[in-house]
């Protein structure tokens, strides 16, 4: 959230009475028809010592919940199914899939380790939270 606001130029909130008198949701008419170009520059052209504190933290701490999700789902039964209706299909080994020993290539990989991050996180149950990029962005 604090990556896509600074790329399209909004201020960060800080605080949770700045982040309820800011209100980040954006009606569709209001985004930039550039918004995915101005995203991508902003990230490939950043650098960790530029961002403020504030970013570098949350960061810190979107990875760890991914993380954490992707390990703890990683031995769920729906991890277990897509391994198994997936790796007749697998390419060279070239990947690791979080807490396991399979190895399949990048693009299974991405795909296995989104949906462990998946099958344990409950961002969707919490009213306040609209969007939730940890494993979209981590893929």
């Amino acid at each position: 959230m604090a990556v896509t606001a600074a790329a399209i130029g909004d201020p960060l909130v800080s605080t949770p009475a700045q982040a309820q008198a800011h209100n980040p949701v954006l009606k569709q008419a209001e985004l930039p028809n550039d918004l995915t170009r101005k995203l991508a520059r902003f990230v490939t052209l950043a650098r960790l010592a530029d961002m403020p504190e504030a970013v570098r933290h949350e960061a810190k701490r979107t990875l760890f919940n991914w993380v954490g999700c992707a390990l703890g789902g990683s031995q769920h039964e729906t991890v277990a199914n897509a391994v198994a209706a997936l790796s007749a299909f697998f390419g060279a080994r070239q990947a690791t899939l979080f807490g396991r020993p399979e190895r399949p290539d990048v693009l299974h990989a991405a795909l296995l380790n989104g949906i462990s991050s998946h099958v344990l996180d409950f961002d969707d149950t919490h009213a306040q939270t609209t969007i939730h990029p940890a494993a979209s962005t981590r893929k």
